[in-house]
């Protein structure tokens, strides 16, 4: 497409990106606060689980059901907000991707984020993480 064409077209009125492994990979938090807690009951998080749970929106009950079974007595509640609460921090350490900054301001300057708020994901960021991950790891303006 010729730049001329490209201007012809009407400038993009929305901008949707996947979060996890898009704007940030979650992954690395996700692994490590399963490994420390799996830590607090004196047990390591098998390879076997891990695989099964990366890149799932499930993976968390892989793990809970794993080490239901291994500890032989259910996670608390309190374990669960614990483990949550860790990822969102550690989430909080992880650089946005390559580019996406660039993207969202290009955005921006096209008009696409009029109703951007700095302290919130932007209009269409998709993501099975809570919003204390995905909140916390946006750059904030």
């Amino acid at each position: 497409m010729t730049g001329e064409a490209r201007r012809a077209l009407p400038a993009p009125r929305a901008l949707f990106l996947d979060f996890d492994g898009v704007v940030c990979d979650t992954e690395r938090a996700a692994r490590r606060s399963w490994q420390e807690l799996y830590a607090r009951s004196r047990l390591a998080l098998p390879t076997r689980v891990w695989t099964r749970m990366a890149g799932s929106s499930v993976g968390a009950g892989v793990a809970r059901a794993d080490l239901t079974a291994r500890r032989g007595f259910p996670l608390t509640p309190g374990e669960l907000a614990w483990r949550a609460g860790r990822k969102a921090e550690l989430a909080d350490r992880e650089p946005l991707c390559p580019g996406v900054d660039a993207l969202v301001r290009a955005a921006e300057t096209l008009g696409c984020l009029s109703r951007w708020s700095p302290a919130a994901p932007p209009p269409g960021c998709a993501t099975t993480s809570p919003v204390s991950v995905s909140s916390a790891v946006w750059p904030s303006r």
